[in-house]
Parts: C-alpha cells; structure tokens; sequence
C-alpha cells in the first residue's frame, strides 16, 4: 500500500526538478509565476551551464521513466480503480433493483451458476477489479454485524484472488477449482439474506447479490450442496407448493368464514388477492391477511382469491439457487394467471411483490402489482375507509427490505400510520434505506441460523428501544421475524408487533 504513494510522490518531485532545471537554464522572467520550479530554480546556482544541461537532461530521464512505470503499473496498484471504477457504474444494470438473471432454455443447460471463476460475468469480473475496499458495504450487511463469516467487501476481493489465478491456472494447463470450498466458503455463501445494503450503498455499483445467487445456483443445481434443512424445504415446495409441506388443498382455510370469493373465470373480479405462503399458512400473518381481507371489503375494491389454486411465488426457491423450481412455479402461475385474465394484483408480501412485479415479466406476465399499503394509501385519500386516531399508540415502523430498497416505498406505509394516529411514526437508527434486515430474506427463513447472533434479535432490541407501544411492519416475514425477537429478548414486554392492516383495521374500530 506504501509503494502507490511513494511512487507517486516521486513522480512530482522529479517533475518539480525538471522544472527547476530548466528555469535556471532558460531564466524567462515570467516564470516567477511557476513559483515552486522558480525556487527549485536556485539550488542550481553556481552550476556551469554545461553542468545544468546535462542536469536537467538527466532528471528529464528520471521523470519519464517514473512517470512512466507509474502509468504501467496502474493497472496493478490501488489507482486501478480509476480505471474500473467507470466501467463498473457503465456496466451496471438497467434492470429493476436486486435483478437475477434468467438462466434461458434451462432444460437443455448442462452447467449451472457459477462453479468456477470462468463462469462469471464480464461484470462480475469487472466488479471484482473496480471494488476499492471502502467497506461501505460491509458496514450495513446484517450477516457481519451479526457475527456471520459473510463480509461483502472480503467476498468481492476474495473474487478478484481467485480472478488473478486464473491466467496462472491457464499457462500451468491446471484445472480450475470450484469458487465455492476454495475461494469462498460455504458459511459465507448461505449467511447473506440478499437485504441488498451492500449494493445500496456501494458508490461504484458493484452487483453482490448476482454473484452469490449465482454460486448457489451452482451448488444446488450441479451438485447438490447446499444445508441440510433446505432438503426438505425444495421438496416441500415441490410437492405442495408451500415451504412447509402443508397439504395444498388446506392453502385457502385462512380464509373460513370471510365469504370471499374465488377467482375461477376472466371477469370473477377487478384485482386479484394473491395471498401468498405466509398469508396462507403462518399463524401470525394470516391475523394480517384476514384483517386485510376486512379493510378491502369495507373500501369496496372488488377482489378474488385463486385458494387452492394458487402456488407459491418461488422467491425463496429463486434466492435459494433452485432456479429450475422457481421456474416451474412461476410458468404454472402464469397459465392460472392468464387463463383467467388477470391483470391486476394485491399482495401483501413484499417478496411475493418484488417476485410479480419485477420477475414475472421475464416470463411474459404483464400485469399492475399492488402492494397492500398502496392499495390501502389510496383507499383512505379517496375516503373509502374512515379510520380515527382516538387513544392511538406510538409506533416505531420497520422497513422491509423487498419494499424499501428494492422497490423504494417507503411513504405509504408512514402516511397510513400517520393518517390513524395523527402522529408521524418513530424512526428507530436504521431506516429507510439503511434499514436493518429481519433475517428471513434470501431463504434464510428456512435455514437454521447458528453462527453468531440472530439477525432477528438484533433488529428487534433496536426497534424496541424506541420506547413505543408498538412495532409496525408491512411484511409478513418480518412479521413472524420480530415476533420470534420478541419472543426470546422480551417475552414479558407489552409492544405490540403489528403489520399495517392491522393497525387500519384497529383504527377503523
């Protein structure tokens, strides 16, 4: 790290002598305002002016050539990024935050992911040289602030270690070895929860969360790696299409007694409610769903639900690197989509949004995604539903990451808190787009987390000393997340954690 500056400083002092040398031989008076080759000048004072000549011939030579080997090196010293850096953001993608690319034709794909370095991108690769180790990105992921081997910066340059073997590997006629076990560790792959804080303030544009779906692609779909738990989650979604193995035939019981209708036919309804996992089967979200279910019905939007119809969106398979899953679910909801003309859909899963709303065009679906605080944000501006504010309680609000960062809303679910308590929402240190993780992203809500502490936990002891009567979310995951937070730091404690129509349904009471 010495050498850059060291080289540099000599590069401008050898310059500043070439200039001084040349002053004192030529001694124009309007070089006075050259004022430091002007004092450089007088060390040469008393010299023959043979002697300066040849002086200054010399430190000319001794300048190139540093200057010179300067310019060489750049693309091997820290400066590179000067270089890279542009590329990066030039190369960076034009896609919705947080995309993934689609694997195409992949039943005739022989190779998945990315097993070895060659297997990459041209950006990734670019990435990797662009990265100037500022550590931004490792300063807001969750997995390292919780104690997880997972460093984004560590990950990127360990990328560009691996990147520099590369040519040794070809010129030795060497086999690659796989990233994954080499390079980069198994423990490291399956702690990131893809919250997307590392690329959100990463100032060149570097893409983390590609490369690591991209390795884990590798891992499930070439070889069959990946944590044990995860074993029965795929096939569970396989075979029932929800992550717990639930019977699908038991996916719309949420919904006894509500008296809402199912959406068999074009034309059975305007927007179509697409429940979701959690909605469907967490105990905790599906409190939330059904008091959705009673705000849309009291602000008159005319709704459906697909019931035993409707499969999972494939978000955690997709996160998870089983892109061949994700994809047979998303094509299977697509032809229950189109065979019954839906264009319009509410979700109140932020992952099931990020999923429909930004994923599913891939695959030809075009159609207007809600997410359930939009749609309630509307119907109280269009005075659909009253709601009032009588003996409310103080609320701290948590962002989710597939709302907030990934799909930038962050103001309806303020406005609506406001609109029902008459006060702005606290906000806790980590907010809006630095907002802490739950843990549940990426997959990992069906992983164990075992190293470190839990990200659950730590969000939920922040959220908490806000001193509030309550912890609004506007995801279901979440939901279930800061309750299990609440549940192990402070199970005696009166907060409340409530999903937005929850808090609506309550102030409409």
């Amino acid at each position: 790290d010495l050498f850059t500056p060291i080289l540099l400083i000599l590069v401008v002092l050898s310059g500043f002598l070439v200039e001084g040398a040349r002053i004192s031989i030529a001694q124009p008076s309007f070089e006075r305002w050259s004022f430091g080759g002007w004092a450089i000048a007088s060390l040469f004072t008393g010299l023959s002016d043979t002697t300066r000549l040849i002086l200054h011939r010399y430190l000319w030579w001794v300048h190139i050539s540093l200057a010179s080997l300067f310019i060489g090196l750049i693309p091997y010293l820290k400066l590179s990024h000067f270089l890279y850096a542009p590329l990066s953001i030039f190369t960076s993608s034009l896609e919705p935050k947080g995309h993934l690319p689609m694997i195409e034709d992949i039943e005739e794909q022989e190779v998945f992911g990315a097993p070895t370095i060659k297997d990459l991108t041209y950006k990734d690769l670019i990435d990797a040289d662009a990265c100037v180790r500022c550590g931004r990105c490792q300063e807001v992921c969750p997995a390292y602030n919780s104690g997880k081997p997972l460093s984004p910066k560590k990950f990127i340059q360990d990328l560009k270690l691996e990147m520099n073997t590369l040519s040794r590997v070809r010129k030795n006629n060497n086999g690659l070895e796989e990233i994954v076990g080499h390079t980069i560790q198994a423990d490291e792959l399956w702690a990131c929860t893809t919250c997307f804080a590392c690329q959100e303030f990463c100032p060149i544009f570097i893409e983390h969360i590609p490369k690591i779906v991209e390795l884990r692609r590798s891992e499930v779909l070439n070889v069959s790696r990946f944590p044990e738990e995860l074993n029965l989650t795929f096939k569970n979604l396989e075979t029932n299409y929800n992550p717990w193995g639930i019977g699908f035939a038991d996916r719309d019981k949420w919904a006894e007694g509500l008296d809402i209708k199912r959406f068999e036919k074009p034309g059975d309804a305007e927007y179509l409610l697409f429940v979701g996992c959690m909605g469907s089967y967490d105990d905790r979200a599906i409190k939330a769903m059904r008091a959705l279910v009673s705000i849309l019905k009291k602000a008159g939007i005319d709704f459906a639900i697909l019931g035993t119809e409707e499969l999972c969106c494939g978000d955690s398979a997709r996160r998870l690197g089983n892109e061949y899953l994700y994809q047979i679910l998303t094509m299977e909801n697509i032809e229950k989509f189109n065979e019954r003309n839906i264009t319009k859909i509410i979700t109140a899963c932020p992952h099931g949004y990020n999923t429909l709303k930004n994923e599913y065009s891939k695959f030809g679906f075009k159609g207007e995604i809600c997410h359930h605080t939009q749609i309630i944000t509307e119907a109280i501006k269009d005075g659909n539903i009253n709601i009032g504010h009588k003996n409310s309680p103080t609320i701290v609000y948590h962002d989710s990451c597939y709302l907030g960062r990934y799909n930038n809303i962050y103001n309806e679910p303020r406005e609506i808190i406001k609109r029902a308590t008459g006060s702005n929402p606290f906000e806790p240190k980590n907010t809006r787009r630095s907002s802490f993780c739950c843990g549940a992203g990426g997959g990992r809500m069906w992983m164990e987390e075992t190293i470190g502490s839990r990200i659950n936990e730590v969000r939920f002891d922040e959220l908490m000393g806000c001193g509030t009567d309550v912890i609004a979310v506007s995801c279901p995951f979440c939901l279930t997340m800061l309750n299990d937070g609440k549940k192990a730091k402070a199970p005696d404690s009166d907060i409340e954690i409530m999903d937005i129509a929850e808090i609506v349904e309550r102030a409409i009471s």
